[in-house]
């Protein structure tokens, strides 16, 4: 069943939030833990972390259904392919936007946590040296 975050926050990372409209594909991986095969949607990104991510789309998820999803975009050049359920959502009369725990793999925590520290020091070089240690802190988890 998905979960509406009420009250307090239970993340554990940052969220970064993609400005420039990241769009993904969006597929639908399992429906209350039966595995399902859907075609591919358009999603757009809207931020971004280790352990998350929140999407808007004009799809329609039922609130009291657990569902699995995967998402594949790019993002600093580096193809991410993510999976997680949608634990809350909220809605507009032609968005819909939807909050995804992912699934724990280290290799795609690591690949995301380098890819938004690189994009962080671009985007402010003069603060590199904190991300550098953050990236090597996130590395240690």
């Amino acid at each position: 069943m998905a979960i509406p975050m009420q009250g307090g926050s239970r993340r554990r990372h940052i969220r970064l939030t993609l400005y420039e409209g990241v769009t993904a594909e969006l597929r639908v991986l399992g429906i209350r833990h039966y595995p399902i095969h859907s075609r591919a949607a358009k999603a757009l990104i809207l931020d971004l972390s280790p352990g998350g991510l929140r999407f808007a789309t004009p799809l329609r998820f039922a609130d009291d259904v657990e569902w699995l999803v995967g998402l594949q975009f790019m993002l600093q050049g580096v193809r991410l392919e993510v999976r997680g359920v949608i634990r809350h959502s909220t809605a507009d009369p032609q968005w819909r936007e939807y909050g995804v725990e992912m699934d724990v793999n280290p290799l795609m925590r690591m690949m995301i946590t380098r890819v938004l520290n690189s994009r962080i020091i671009k985007s402010s070089p003069e603060l590199a040296r904190m991300h550098q240690a953050y990236g090597r802190f996130s590395l240690e988890e």
